[in-house]
């Protein structure tokens, strides 16, 4: 698994920290494309996608003040094979390796972009890629890179596309303040006035900038869309509107009165959205445990945790935040980190796996030891020197000095093992000396021990 970072910005001018063309990370190795470097047609990379064939598409925000040699369209790059496409309003055309130069453009009808402004690049199911065409309409491309369909939202004036996420079962189409968010009610590749086009009644996300929408099955109320727009947090049930504030938790749209009324309550000691910070939401993702994080522009991050429905909040200085102005969200599944993009760099936090690199039980160590309790929440198992549990899933067993089973404990999210020093009827285990034994699938074992300390 590589990361990919882009540097693009959306201005009539090109900004030194938003022009820098793609970065890439892989093992550990940074590398760099750039208009001066390789074949591709811009520094002012808006958006990466990656296709099923593995393929990365680089989308640009082209103006008119744009340096000399800087392209519009998209670029698309197979790395396996050595290949560069670029695609525009005039066609498409192939990098000659050898020339070290673009071919002429293939003017055919099925290849031309709508227009060569390109706001983002989203995945479109079954094989197809969705080019959001600024002030022009979402053009559908196959893995031919044919264009099989265009279509545009309802009540655009014009077509100032940014966002679209299709999530198995219709698709989400998002503006920069050109008629907000539509919805596509329907699994089908929408059409232009087609009948399955859904206007949310807010006024509030009918004139502002959709920057992600997530779908999440949550444990007590079902399915829900959650929608990061400039004007806010909100949700989407298939029945009802909601909106998630700072001072009361959630609102509850009235399509009767086109009011938002109050629906939740914050408790006295919970945590608010974004820290209770009125500031505009930036971006959304949705990660492997079900959970929701939402970027910010001015105060850091928020997760929300639909188990316990409650908001954790992470900013500069509470934590080593490089900015408190979250532009994008991210993922690297082997290290099990997520990717938090910011203006001035990236951090990471770590927030569990989804993908194992081959191992083996190695050394087993756990920490801290002695495990105290009543200061540490909890003592972790971890097999070193690669903090990896072998594929499939691994279990641990704890015995008492005597023999006796005490606890079985299941790998976590970060494929350690983590106990806090209760038996499995959830009492307090005595201070004493213990045993660990950890089995992965192919039954091979790994032994340790360890103590408790109670105070």
């Amino acid at each position: 698994y590589n990361l990919w970072f882009a540097s693009g910005y959306i201005s009539n001018f090109p900004v030194r920290k938003g022009s820098m063309g793609v970065s890439k990370l892989a093992n550990g190795n940074w590398s760099t494309l750039n208009i001066h470097n390789s074949p591709i047609h811009t520094d002012n990379i808006l958006g990466i996608a990656v296709d099923p064939l593995n393929r990365k598409w680089f989308a640009t925000w082209d103006n008119t003040n744009s340096p000399s040699g800087w392209e519009k369209g998209l670029s698309v790059l197979d790395e396996e094979n050595n290949i560069w496409v670029h695609i525009t309003k005039d066609g498409i055309r192939y990098y000659n390796n050898e020339t070290q130069s673009w071919g002429a453009y293939n003017p055919n009808p099925s290849y031309r972009l709508t227009t060569s402004t390109i706001g983002g690049i989203y995945p479109a199911g079954d094989s197809l890629m969705m080019v959001m065409c600024y002030d022009g309409a979402v053009n559908v491309l196959d893995m031919n890179f044919q264009i099989v369909s265009r279509f545009s939202p309802p009540n655009t004036v014009f077509n100032h596309l940014l966002y679209g996420y299709y999530n198995g079962e219709k698709y989400f189409i998002g503006t920069n303040d050109d008629r907000g968010l539509t919805i596509w009610n329907h699994n089908s590749l929408p059409v232009s006035g087609g009948e399955h086009w859904l206007i949310p009644p807010p006024a509030d996300l009918s004139s502002c900038v959709v920057y992600g929408v997530v779908t999440i099955d949550t444990p007590y109320e079902g399915r829900q869309h959650w929608i990061a727009a400039s004007t806010g947090v909100f949700m989407w049930n298939e029945v009802n509107w909601y909106r998630y504030d700072t001072m009361i938790k959630r609102y509850k749209y009235n399509i009767f009165s086109n009011l938002w009324e109050n629906d939740l309550l914050y408790y006295v000691d919970e945590e608010r959205l974004f820290g209770s910070v009125r500031t505009t939401p930036t971006c959304i993702f949705l990660d492997a445990q079900n959970r929701i994080w939402l970027g910010s522009m001015e105060n850091g991050l928020s997760l929300y945790d639909p188990y316990t429905e409650r908001f954790t909040n992470y900013f500069y200085p509470n934590y080593p935040l490089i900015s408190n102005y979250i532009t994008c969200l991210g993922f690297d599944p082997v290290a099990g980190d997520l990717i938090i993009g910011t203006p001035d760099g990236y951090n990471t936090l770590k927030i569990g796996r989804t993908v194992k690199i081959p191992t083996t039980l190695q050394n087993l160590k756990a920490f801290p030891n002695p495990f105290r309790p009543s200061v540490q929440p909890y003592l972790q198992i971890v097999n070193m020197p690669v903090d990896n549990m072998p594929a499939g899933k691994a279990e641990c067993r704890i015995y008492d000095s005597s023999g006796a089973l005490v606890i079985k404990l299941e790998e976590n999210a970060l494929c350690r093992f983590q106990w806090d020093g209760k038996n499995s009827a959830g009492k307090q285990c005595s201070s004493g000396i213990y045993f660990f034994v950890v089995a992965d699938d192919a039954g091979n074992i790994k032994k340790g021990k360890l103590a408790i300390i109670n105070d």
